[in-house]
C-alpha cells in the first residue's frame, strides 16, 4: 500500500517536472548531440592537444558511457570539463570550455 502510494507520487512529480522544464526550455535528457556538433567538438579538442587527442576523446566518452554518435546532452557539460582538464595552459583550457559551449549551443 505505501510504495504504491510512494510510486504514484513519484510518477506525479516526474510529470509536473518534466513539463516545467519543457515549457522553460529545458533541456530534455533523452536529447542527443548531433554528430557534426560532436566532430566539431572533436577537431577543436585536437587544436589543443595534438594528435593524441583523437585517443584521450575516446577515453572520456567511453568514462562517462557515451558513444559519440549519440552524445546526450545532459552529459555534454561533463565532457567539456573533463577534456578541459587535460589542457595544461590555463588561458587555452578557458578559450576551450568558451569556444566548446558555444559550439554545442549554436
Amino acid at each position: 500500500m505505501v510504495a504504491d502510494s510512494f510510486a504514484k507520487s513519484e510518477t506525479a512529480f516526474n510529470s509536473i517536472l518534466n513539463e516545467n522544464l519543457m515549457s522553460e526550455g529545458g533541456i530534455n535528457s533523452s536529447e542527443v548531440i548531433p554528430k557534426n556538433k560532436m566532430d566539431a567538438l572533436k577537431d577543436l579538442f585536437s587544436e589543443n592537444l595534438g594528435p593524441i587527442s583523437t585517443i584521450i576523446f575516446e577515453e572520456k566518452l567511453k568514462d562517462l558511457n557515451e558513444n559519440v554518435d549519440a552524445f546526450h546532452l545532459d552529459n555534454v557539460e561533463n565532457l567539456i570539463n573533463n577534456l578541459a582538464q587535460e589542457i595544461e595552459n590555463k588561458k587555452e583550457r578557458l578559450n576551450f570550455i568558451t569556444a566548446a559551449n558555444k559550439i554545442i549551443n549554436s
